[in-house]
């Protein structure tokens, strides 16, 4: 009433109502509490929480500085609604750290007590992997998986009962426990292994098995999830017969990082040219000259400098970006191999191709395009089918292969004898070159089997009508040997190392065939 009286005299109200800032704090809480009901993360709910309590303190000061009322019945209702949601927030956060199935603590809890206890942080973190697991459970009443269970619990804990046991997603259970070195977490594994050897017994009178192995994780400085991570890495590469226990690698960030924007980054070496390719020539050492060049692809980071092509080249495969990759290293060979004036010579271009992109028809098509777009002869190009990735569709590869034999360019197997180009690749695939890898190559000198290896290849292409190139040559004796053993065709660092530039072979002297 009071109010009212004071409002009509003011005459600051010409109708009965309330104003707009009367419902300030009302709308205040709606507000923060559809923040917090989204509930986007951390940040959001922090910045909820300030603009609650900043809402309840000008609800009730507010009104001391500016002309108008507040009603602190309809805050506190409000209020109440906002201390609710807290708490079930909070208990249902609670409730997802302890397992329905055990009672253990789970798997949330363990990264928690990880990142936030510096003595569980610099712990061995073993994940027990407990195989044909859910077959036993399917098997089992409630009781005895509730024993069975225990049971494993209670083995586990053998030598510290009071040891802190987090239950996973079905067959796995963890532990941090701190070991003073590798040894002594091996033999404490391998006593776990024995005990778990003798059956469970259950309230059933079954008996049942409880075969275990044991993943370890050490990266010690690296946060919770990270750590559970690479110890599950290491639980599912155990193995019963012949691996029960397997220690993760020590993990490495920056190397992490790099892999998972592999592609982002291949996108801007390609921009800066960082990723470029270079040449190193083939020879004929029966006529003693340079007969083709083969593109090789080089990537040097203005961080990382130089990376190993083997080791990006097969992240690439395995991440299933190679295309990229393929279509520059096509153009940029093509378009130096011309501006070098090499279709003049009486040379070839060979371009590596990962096998990878033999499952289906992308690089045929862009083969066809890139030689349209380029007016590039495809008699002079051969394609080089790598290795680094095994061909498991010999029928799509076939038909793929068929089609880039169809344009007219030239098909190789490369690094044959090694890996999965061997004998089975080489009958099921139209090849029309075979190169043989440097491993044989490098023995030649002092293995007479390396000799005979390499002479029955020489002799297996020259019966198909193949061309064999000999990979690996470092030095004038094994040149001087191949020749001995009728090889034509060589490539190696004696001829000449990988360069930007197409340079023919500097061996003018053919020392190598005066000799042999």
């Amino acid at each position: 009433d009071v109010f009212a009286a004071e409002t009509a005299r003011l005459g600051k109200y010409e109708r009965f109502g309330r104003a707009l800032f009367d419902y300030l704090p009302l709308l205040s809480f709606c507000a923060a509490l559809l923040f917090i009901g989204i509930g986007l993360g951390e940040k959001t709910r922090k910045a909820s929480y300030i603009l609650t309590t900043s809402s309840v303190l000008f609800a009730f000061v507010g009104p001391v500085f500016l002309d108008f009322r507040t009603g602190t019945t309809t805050s506190a209702f409000f209020l109440a609604c906002y201390a609710s949601g807290c708490l079930f927030h909070k208990w249902r956060k609670q409730a997802k750290l302890l397992s329905d199935e055990s009672g253990l603590p789970t798997i949330a809890k363990l990264e928690m007590d990880i990142d936030t206890d510096d003595d569980l942080r610099n712990s061995a973190l073993v994940v027990a992997k407990f195989h044909n697991y859910s077959e036993v459970m399917a098997s089992l009443n409630a009781a005895d998986r509730s024993i069975y269970l225990k049971s494993i619990v209670k083995r586990l804990r053998v030598g510290d009962t009071s040891l802190q046991i987090y239950a996973g997603d079905g067959e796995k259970v963890y532990w941090l426990q701190p070991f003073q070195s590798n040894d002594n977490a091996t033999a404490h594994l391998i006593a776990l292994s024995a005990i778990f050897k003798n059956p469970i017994r259950l309230r059933s009178g079954n008996v049942v098995d409880a075969p275990v192995t044991f993943g370890v994780d050490l990266n010690f400085r690296e946060e919770g999830r990270r750590r559970i991570s690479a110890a599950n890495v290491a639980a599912d590469e155990t193995s019963l017969a012949t691996n029960p226990i397997v220690f993760g690698a020590q993990s490495n960030i920056d190397k992490d990082n790099w892999k998972v924007s592999l592609q982002a980054k291949i996108d801007e070496a390609l921009a800066r040219q960082e990723i470029y390719p270079v040449f190193q020539p083939q020879v004929d050492l029966d006529a003693g000259k340079t007969v083709g060049f083969e593109g090789l692809v080089r990537w040097k980071d203005r961080e990382r400098g130089f990376i190993d092509p083997s080791y990006f080249i097969q992240q690439c495969e395995q991440a299933g970006r190679m295309e990229k990759i393929q279509d520059f290293m096509l153009k940029s060979c093509i378009r130096k191999f011309k501006a070098a004036k090499m279709l003049e010579q009486d040379v070839w271009l060979s371009v590596n191709v990962s096998a990878t992109l033999l499952s289906n028809t992308w690089i045929s098509e862009c083969v066809y395009r890139i030689l349209e777009e380029e007016g590039f002869p495809a008699e002079k190009l051969i394609l080089e089918i790598t290795e680094t990735a095994k061909i498991d569709d010999h029928r799509t590869a076939g038909a793929v292969l068929s089609a880039l034999d169809g344009l007219g360019v030239g098909i190789s197997l490369d690094d044959y004898g090694t890996g999965s180009a061997g004998l089975s690749n080489f009958f099921k695939l139209p090849f029309s070159e075979i190169k043989v890898d440097r491993m044989f190559t490098a023995s030649i000198l002092s293995n007479a089997k390396g000799r005979a290896i390499l002479k029955n290849a020489i002799e297996l292409g020259a019966q198909l009508g193949l061309r064999v190139i000999v990979e690996g040559v470092e030095n004038e004796e094994t040149a001087v040997v191949l020749r001995q053993l009728g090889c034509v065709h060589a490539q190696g660092y004696y001829f000449g190392r990988p360069n930007k530039e197409l340079l023919l072979a500097h061996r003018s002297n053919q020392t190598w065939l005066m000799r042999a």
